[in-house]
């Protein structure tokens, strides 16, 4: 079930696929796999998940944290687009995968098809929702770090969330998203820009 690629450092890549339960013995083995190799400062967990209630095992309290994701697909091409019926339905699972998540507040870029994503999550939580400048993500980044500890939901797009990522991981290990990929989610956790860890699911 597990396989590992090792790659050149700084990034180690761990594989898991087809499953659909995730499991507290899984996340041991992962967690053993790590401790009983050379730690690069940044690693890279990739996962899919076929199906999952909620995401919070995959936090921790040591670090501030942030969930990255794509705003969800949108109607048809223009200026400034809406949420289609599919894109509706991933901002609800969404939401309801980070039900058991403590988010502090959801940050969202000035666009409908971003402040639709990430306002049902914001409502269901009872958390505010606050714009970011997507030119300014070091600034966002360090907003955001000096909460210490707390949880974050960041919603961008297909250019932006690769951008926030490369500054926390101080990389250029992450490349734009296709234009129909939308079921990117990142969860980071850092200690300070360039020192952070990342888990990568398919929802």
């Amino acid at each position: 079930m597990v396989g590992l690629n090792h790659i050149l450092a700084p990034t180690k890549i761990i594989y898991v696929r087809n499953y659909t339960l995730i499991s507290s013995l899984l996340l041991t083995a992962l967690a053993v796999a790590f401790m009983s190799s050379c730690k690069p400062k940044t690693e890279t967990i990739i996962e899919t998940v076929v199906q999952v209630d909620t995401v919070e095992v995959f936090f921790h309290k040591s670090a501030t944290t942030f969930i990255l994701v794509r705003h969800a697909e949108t109607t048809e091409v223009e200026d400034n687009p809406s949420l289609s019926a599919d894109g509706k339905a991933r901002a609800q699972f969404l939401s309801e995968m980070l039900s058991d998540v403590d988010l502090l507040s959801v940050y969202a870029t000035d666009y409908n098809r971003t402040q639709q994503t990430a306002q049902v999550t914001a409502d269901a939580q009872g958390v505010p929702l606050i714009n970011y400048d997507p030119e300014a993500q070091v600034a966002l980044a360090e907003e955001i770090l000096a909460l210490n500890n707390e949880t974050v939901l960041v919603v961008g797009h297909s250019n932006t969330v690769p951008e926030l990522l490369n500054i926390l991981t101080d990389s250029d290990h992450y490349e734009d998203f296709e234009e129909d990929e939308f079921d990117n989610l990142f969860i980071v956790h850092a200690a300070e820009l360039g020192n952070a860890e990342v888990v990568h699911l398919k929802y």
